[in-house]
């Protein structure tokens, strides 16, 4: 006895929520197939059977010379999808065997040219948001099972499917009915590239894809359903040449898509017209799965998209059924907040991409202002859709030769008049005058010793009087200046802009911070300025919505110099700030873009240190989504943590701050119809 359910796609997704990418990649083309004996196994009714997985003689001569390991690793994920249980398979054995890619449910043999042949295409890349593909593959599956004129249906289904999938299915059978199932965007349906990850369909090419095996051209292609989300961009051109399209406005739940296509094949199987059919997944959607987002759009040659609604969108939605975005306008809100280390050891130099030195520091301020400039470019994209957004960022410097800690977007409003070079620079000449002054009368000295032959002597003690004079100028200069500081700092207070007003500043205040390297590059007294950070999070949430999210952004070289500021990181972390750290390392790393699950021995303490005080990253969030589609990997229980020797990896990975935002924008969007 054999059992139909391909189990594939589930088991991939174990895998790679194992961080065994490696695995889920030789299992990306291959089908299985349940082969159930007669034979009882150990609970009530179950029964013995083998799972045989079809891959092409490549990937099954890698599948069988797999380590035990890896073997044992595949079969524990198997028995998640069959768990031991009454009246269930009892999965025993794996056996991996040569097959076709693509897998196939066959009916008895009829006329070739009295079949319905279809292709379903599925697609899940990758980080992005996981959709219930397998559940909609086991409906249509059972809708083609249980119709009076299944012996007459064939089905052709594709998992984690390519552009050179569709290509080649294309080629190699004539369809009268291709359904893609999956993410799609504004721009285009999203596949999967080469290695899993997420690629957009021009969608002008996928036009012309469909066109060429359309009926009556070169083909028998007669309808095309886009189950992806605003894929009415999409089914506008496609419908240009071939007969029925069927795309989706806007954002539609899984329960909805999976309905639809339920509907939609009972009544293929059922001998009925495409229009038909179409009517009957609408009917469907309507009575089991009511209160969920529906406009679909059914189009025939030659139509294009106007904007009116064919199918009506129901009155109220449940919220644990949608996973789009509805129409109403969203508010987003962020308070971000950022401590930077600006201790003597930033002043190092850090690797780059050009041919001059660049400080620890300066790379740090670049990097800033390019994620002011991504702020900004996100905002103004999500007012388009109807989402307003606020990114609010307070920051905060520590490691100043006096104060030890400050307000850094306080000092940078005040820094022009308190600090401006002009200033210093008189300050300088009247502290020298006064400097000359005083040690005048050792010229004397100097003299009497060169005239007794002891010129080393006399160059000597000039030299220390010039360093004496030197250090005591810098030091009246910073004590002059650290009083008007505080002075000022305190009239100001706090200090927190929209982010966009900070790029405002950032572009103004180049000078101010020339100027005010007398004043900072001291110790680094990261527990005050986790003593102050933490109480400013508290001051600002409660000016603001409970929704509002809270980030910290911590970046630093080194060891904190007056105690460990882990306890108020927890605490942080306890109210619900998530803990971004960046250590800065002049050591080699072997591969930067990557975030560990736990400490290396490899690692210093002050690594050590920032990794603990990190937060961990979810599996499905945010962060994790936007920094898989950028290549990074993600071990198991990882935390927001990276060593960094290189500006470029600062540059890239200071933007995850913005990621809850920037996957609304970039990442795949809700499946749909």
């Amino acid at each position: 006895m054999q059992h139909d359910e391909d189990i594939i796609a589930d088991l991939r997704e174990i895998l790679e929520v194992n961080d065994r990418l490696d695995l889920s990649e030789l299992l990306r083309n291959s089908k299985s197939e349940l082969n159930i004996s007669s034979t009882f196994g150990s609970r009530w009714y179950s029964q013995l059977s083998s799972l045989i997985i079809y891959s092409s003689p490549t990937e099954t001569a890698k599948l069988n010379n797999l380590s035990n390991e890896d073997k044992k690793l595949i079969f524990g994920a198997i028995l998640q999808i069959y768990p031991v249980q009454d009246n269930e398979p009892e999965v025993t054995e794996i056996i991996f065997k040569v097959g076709r890619i693509l897998q196939q449910t066959k009916t008895k043999i009829m006329k070739e040219e009295n079949k319905i042949k279809v292709l379903i295409a599925f697609a899940n890349p990758r980080g992005t948001s996981q959709l219930n593909l397998g559940k909609e593959d086991k409906v249509i599956k059972e809708a083609v099972r249980l119709s009076r004129n299944r012996d007459n249906i064939e089905l052709d289904i594709c998992h984690a499917t390519t552009t050179h999938d569709l290509r080649r299915a294309l080629l190699d059978n004539d369809y009268q009915i291709v359904h893609i199932s999956g993410h799609g965007t504004g721009s285009g349906l999203v596949l999967e590239d080469e290695i899993g990850g997420k690629y957009v369909v021009p969608q002008q090419a996928l036009a012309d894809l469909f066109e060429a095996y359309s009926f009556p051209n070169n083909g028998k292609l007669e309808c095309v359903i886009l189950n992806a989300c605003y894929s009415i961009n999409q089914g506008g051109l496609i419908s240009l040449g071939i007969p029925f399209t069927v795309g989706m406005e806007g954002a539609i739940s899984d329960s909805a898509a999976i309905e639809f296509s339920r509907g939609f094949y009972d009544a293929i199987g059922a001998k009925k017209t495409i229009d038909f059919a179409y009517d009957e997944g609408c009917r469907t959607v309507k009575l089991a799965a009511p209160n969920t987002k529906f406009i679909s759009k059914f189009l025939k040659n030659g139509e294009d998209f106007k904007g009116e609604i064919m199918a009506e969108e129901m009155p109220k939605y449940s919220d644990d059924t949608v996973r789009g975005e509805d129409d109403a306008e969203k508010v987003e809100n962020s308070l971000i907040g950022i401590a930077i280390d600006v201790s003597g050891s930033m002043q190092s130099n850090i690797r780059n991409n050009t041919n001059n030195q660049l400080t620890r520091l300066d790379s740090f301020n670049q990097s800033l202002k390019r994620l002011t400039e991504e702020a900004q470019k996100t905002i103004n994209e999500n007012k388009g859709r109807k989402i307003e957004t606020s990114i609010e960022l307070f920051a905060y410097a520590f490691g100043l030769r006096s104060g030890s800690v400050c307000d850094l977007l306080s000092l940078l409003k005040i820094g022009a008049d308190v600090i401006s070079k002009e200033e210093i620079e008189q300050m300088k000449e009247r502290l020298i005058r006064e400097m000359k002054s005083r040690y005048s009368s050792y010229g004397g000295v100097g003299d009497l010793a060169r005239g007794f032959g002891l010129g080393s002597l006399a160059r000597d003690a000039e030299r220390v009087i010039r360093a004496n004079a030197e250090k005591e100028i810098k030091n009246r200069i910073m004590l002059e200046i650290r009083d008007r500081l505080e002075r000022s700092l305190s009239a100001v207070g706090d200090t927190t802009l929209p982010i966009e007003k900070v790029a405002e500043m950032t572009d103004s205040s180049e000078e101010t911070m020339d100027n005010a390297e007398e004043f900072i590059f001291g110790n680094t007294p990261m527990r005050e300025a986790f003593e102050e950070i933490k109480g400013r999070f508290s001051r600002e949430r409660e000016k603001r919505p409970k929704d509002t999210v809270p980030i910290l952004f911590v970046v630093s070289d080194g060891e904190p110099t007056d105690g460990n500021p882990s306890e108020l990181a927890n605490q942080m972390k306890e109210s619900g700030v998530t803990i971004i750290t960046c250590y800065v390392t002049s050591k080699d790393l072997a591969n930067p873009y990557v975030l560990y699950g736990k400490s290396q021995n490899s690692w210093d303490s002050g690594a050590n240190l920032m990794f603990n005080m990190s937060s961990e990253i979810e599996e499905n969030s945010g962060f994790a989504k936007f920094l898989l589609r950028k290549g990074w990997a993600i071990q198991e229980n990882a935390r927001l943590f990276v060593q960094i020797n290189h500006s470029s990896v600062m540059e890239e990975f200071i933007n995850v701050v913005l990621s809850p935002f920037e996957e609304r924008r970039l990442s795949s969007l809700p499946m749909g119809i």
